[in-house]
C-alpha cells in the first residue's frame, strides 16, 4: 500500500489539495497499484476550506505512516505561525519518501529550513518574495511550474499541483500511467519535466 497524505487546515486552497487528491485517487483506480490517498488535519472535525467543508480522514495523531506527504497553500501567513503544523511536518519529514508542496505550501517547509543550499524551489507568484526571504541560499525560480530536488518537490500556484502530482506518478510508476491518468481527467498536461536541482547537490 502506498500512502499519500494531504495536510489541510482552515482556508487551505481548495484546488491545491483537491487536484492532487484526484490524480492519486485515479492512479489507484486506473492501475494495479494499491494507493491510499487521504486528508489529514489537526482533529477529525470538519475543516472550512474557503467555504468547502472537508471532513478529514485522519488526524495528525492517528494517520497511517506516509510514503508521500502533500502540503497545499492557502492562508499560509497564518499556517507558518502554527506550531502544530510546523511540528507535525517536521516530525513526518524524516519518515516519508517524498514531500510535495503546492502553491505557498512551500513556505511551510522553507520556514522549517528544509529548502537548503543547492535546491531549487518555486511557489505561487505572490509567495516568491517570502520564499526568497525564508530560503536565501536556495535558487528560487518564479517561472517553474514545479521543481524536483529528489525527496522534496515544489509546485507553482494552485493548478500546478496537478502537474507535479502527475509527474510524481510518472516518477513512481512510469509515464504511460501518468498519461493515462491525465487523459482520464481530461487534463491538458503540457509541462511534464520539472526544473531540477543542482546535480552536484545532495538529496
Amino acid at each position: 500500500m502506498y500512502n499519500v497524505g494531504i495536510l489541510i487546515w482552515p482556508n487551505a486552497e481548495v484546488l491545491d489539495f483537491c487536484g492532487p487528491f484526484e490524480v492519486f485517487r485515479n492512479t489507484g483506480d486506473l492501475s494495479e497499484n494499491e494507493i491510499n490517498v487521504f486528508i489529514v488535519a489537526k482533529t477529525n472535525e470538519i475543516v472550512n476550506c474557503m467555504g468547502l467543508q472537508i471532513k478529514p480522514n485522519y488526524t495528525m495523531e492517528d494517520c497511517p505512516n506516509l510514503d508521500l506527504l502533500i502540503i497545499p497553500g492557502g492562508n499560509s501567513q497564518w499556517a507558518i505561525k502554527q506550531d502544530f503544523i510546523l511540528n507535525w511536518v517536521s516530525s513526518q519529514y524524516p519518515k516519508v519518501s517524498h514531500l510535495l508542496t503546492v502553491c505557498t505550501g512551500a513556505l511551510i517547509i522553507a520556514k522549517l529550513g528544509l529548502i537548503t543550499d543547492g535546491m531549487i524551489a518555486t511557489t505561487h507568484q505572490e509567495g516568491i518574495p517570502y520564499l526568497i526571504d525564508f530560503s536565501p541560499n536556495a535558487s528560487i525560480d518564479p517561472n517553474a511550474r514545479f521543481t524536483d530536488n529528489g525527496k522534496i518537490l515544489t509546485s507553482g500556484g494552485i493548478s500546478a499541483g496537478i502537474d507535479s502530482s502527475l509527474y510524481m506518478v510518472k516518477k513512481l510508476w512510469g509515464e504511460e500511467l501518468a498519461n493515462k491518468v491525465a487523459v482520464y481527467m481530461e487534463y491538458d498536461w503540457q509541462i511534464k519535466t520539472p526544473v531540477m536541482k543542482n546535480p552536484l547537490s545532495e538529496d
